[in-house]
């Protein structure tokens, strides 16, 4: 009974000196020897950061927006398992990215004629505690798509990733759906 005492002692004592430890090592002081308005004072400091942190990742956005927006013609879909679903050859899948939305259309290949079927507003997926940016868009049905513009072939990359919850978030590994746009030549 004492060894499993001890044991539990060892581990709550070294998990509360490494919390001691990270906040130190983050502000360059150890903690014992604050005061309130130094806490207070790294307090504040931590929110700039994160502030700033943020300001970088609305810039992120930004860039990756400017990079995928414009006029996208469905090339190919099908899943992360190889499996490639037709191309109708009667309608062209075609994607309009702007700054504020994604407009989701269907041309007849013959009449030239098109018809939405579906709007989306730009949602950028914000991981937790503004870690890091992403690339990740949220529609409004809750599924999470990743987007990047392939530097090599000019292709635009779009894979479902996951869905939103109401605790936080899902990751697919397998069976993601892909789809690949080439930039819309008239």
């Amino acid at each position: 009974m004492k060894k499993i005492f001890l044991l539990i002692f060892l581990i709550v004592s070294y998990n509360a000196y490494s919390q001691i430890s990270l906040f130190s090592k983050f502000t360059g002081k150890p903690i014992r020897n604050k005061n309130k308005q130094e806490l207070f004072n790294d307090t504040i400091q931590l929110k700039k950061t994160l502030n700033r942190l943020d300001s970088l990742c609305t810039i992120e956005e930004q860039k990756l927006l400017d990079s995928i927006s414009g006029k996208w013609k469905l090339n190919r879909s099908g899943s992360n398992w190889g499996m490639y679903s037709e191309i109708d050859s009667l309608t062209d899948q075609v994607l309009i990215i702007n700054s504020t939305h994604f407009l989701f259309y269907e041309q007849n290949v013959k009449t030239k004629e098109i018809k939405l079927f579906a709007s989306e507003k730009v949602n950028f997926l914000r991981k937790m505690f503004g870690k890091y940016c992403t690339r990740e868009f949220v529609f409004s049905d809750s599924l999470i798509w990743s987007l990047s513009l392939n530097v090599e072939n000019g292709e635009l990359e779009q894979y479902n990733s996951g869905e939103r919850t109401e605790l936080g978030r899902t990751y697919m590994v397998c069976g993601n759906l892909e789809k690949y746009y080439t930039r819309f030549e008239e």
